[in-house]
């Protein structure tokens, strides 16, 4: 162990402002790598650590983990593994037990009539940032509304769904909204 601010360094490196403020560097047998952010009370009140078990970089505050960036690049705040619904195992999930915790909120401040967007954005190409022009009957846009069985989400109660509706052309691109129950 070597201590930076400290003689007495507990983790593999130790560096200490003072009593209330230190970043280790710890290295554990279960191939798990990280910087855990605390005091002398508790060391690990925040961390970022990489768990070469599970190939996961996880986040924690308050001594618990908050998000986990997997592999694969998904994005899971709240949960550990991927929840799918109907097939699609989405790369940013938010996954919680009460209404703030699995909410998304978006605001803007300005001093205008313009709001927040959620866009949905459709291509032809194959290659990340390429446009190829759509074509008529392709899905712009899904919104489903999963409900579970007991099982999984693999049932939609309800769906929008935007679709291109016509021969497209530059700068005229036809739609039509889909409302299921």
């Amino acid at each position: 162990s070597t201590g930076i601010g400290t003689v007495s360094p507990d983790r593999t490196l130790s560096v200490h402002k003072d009593a209330t403020a230190r970043i280790n560097i710890k290295s554990l047998a279960d191939s798990t790598a990280g910087l855990e952010f605390g005091d002398t009370a508790d060391h690990n009140a925040g961390y970022i650590v990489y768990d070469n078990t599970v190939d996961a970089m996880q986040f924690g505050v308050n001594a618990g983990l908050k998000a986990t960036i997997t592999s694969n690049g998904e994005v899971l705040i709240g949960h550990t593994a991927v929840i799918g619904h109907n097939g699609v195992d989405g790369y940013l999930q938010l996954i919680g037990t009460g209404t703030d915790d699995s909410s998304l909120n978006l605001n803007r401040f300005s001093a205008d009539n313009w709001c927040p967007f959620i866009t949905f954005g459709k291509s032809r190409n194959a290659t990340k940032g390429s446009h190829t022009v759509v074509q008529d009957g392709d899905y712009i846009g899904y919104i489903q509304f999963a409900a579970s069985d007991g099982t999984d989400f693999n049932n939609s109660a309800a769906n929008i769904i935007c679709q291109i509706d016509g021969t497209p052309g530059t700068d005229d691109t036809p739609g039509r909204l889909i409302f299921q129950t």
